[in-house]
């Protein structure tokens, strides 16, 4: 009898595990503007609506000079650490994208876009987990709690799980994976603002992928690091990532300089794919809405 109340009273004393919360789950719309369907979501500055183009391959959210001017926000140059190099700023009661605010000076850009007033990028989009599902026109983000252990893909058991590497310490969000090509691994990431998934040309030429191989084909121009323009093609290559099926696929391949990206998948990749980047789990679930890696 003191054996069986002993085990009851241990029993009680052992905390429950806590059940997976998902928080408050925000859910944007994404709208494709122009041409080339340009990924833009609708937030606020200082409580006003702005466009902000999904912009996930830069950690820093900027802002159009010309779309703060008709909000009224002065703009300011200031000095870097950079001899001779000023950086136009402005400072925001608040900056709102889909669950995520932020306030307080943000970078300004002087430019012009029909299409946005601004760009957010890997800091703010990724201080959530961030679903994206370009098929279906929705960005979703989510803070889960009590959920390291739980497949978060609910809509899809067999979905495809990677893990990755971050660098929250130098304000770097971008998750950072591996990518199978041509039977090698690529460090990889996803970037919401290239059109096309691209290789770096160096890095494909270790992998046989060339801009003179057989069955490349030339696709325009890019440009790279300091705008130094380069030549694009479209080549012919196996993919795979995680577990997920080996594919045929056509990749492009551009010199990207000195950016430090090796691969990125863009808004093909995301047309072809449902993605959850789990910040949470710093884990990457993949479910394909189309038969092909890529758009």
């Amino acid at each position: 009898m003191k054996s069986a109340l002993f085990l009851v009273s241990l029993l009680a004393s052992v905390p429950a595990y806590a059940q997976c919360n998902l928080g408050n789950v925000v859910t944007t719309p994404i709208a494709f503007a122009g041409e080339y369907r340009v990924p833009v979501v609708t937030g606020t500055v200082n409580q006003k609506p702005f466009r902000f183009k999904l912009h996930s391959s830069d950690s820093a959210t900027t802002l159009n000079r010309d779309a703060l001017e008709k909000l009224g926000l002065p703009v300011q140059s200031r000095a870097t650490h950079y001899a001779g190099v000023d950086v136009l700023t402005a400072f925001t009661d608040n900056v709102t994208v889909g669950a995520v605010a932020r306030s307080g000076e943000v970078v300004v850009l002087d430019k012009h876009s029909d299409l946005y007033d601004g760009q957010v990028g890997g800091t703010m989009l990724l201080r959530n987990d961030l679903e994206l599902s370009f098929a279906d026109g929705y960005m979703r983000q989510s803070k889960p709690s009590g959920c390291i252990r739980t497949f978060l893909a609910s809509w899809d058991p067999k979905a495809t799980v990677v893990t990755f590497t971050a660098d929250p310490q130098h304000n770097d969000m971008r998750p950072w994976f591996w990518v199978t090509v041509n039977g090698t691994r690529v460090m990889s990431t996803i970037a919401t603002d290239y059109d096309y998934s691209m290789i770096d040309a160096h890095t494909a030429a270790r992998l046989g992928l060339t801009h003179d191989m057989p069955g490349a084909i030339e696709d325009g121009t890019a440009k790279g690091w300091h705008d130094k323009v380069h030549k694009v093609s479209k080549v012919p290559a196996t993919v795979a990532i995680g577990n997920g099926p080996t594919k045929q696929s056509t990749l492009r391949i551009f010199d990207m300089g000195i950016s430090g990206e090796v691969m990125v998948l863009g808004a093909d990749f995301l047309r072809a794919n449902r993605v959850l980047i789990s910040m949470s789990q710093r884990k990457i679930y993949i479910t394909p809405v189309k038969d092909t890696m890529f758009d």
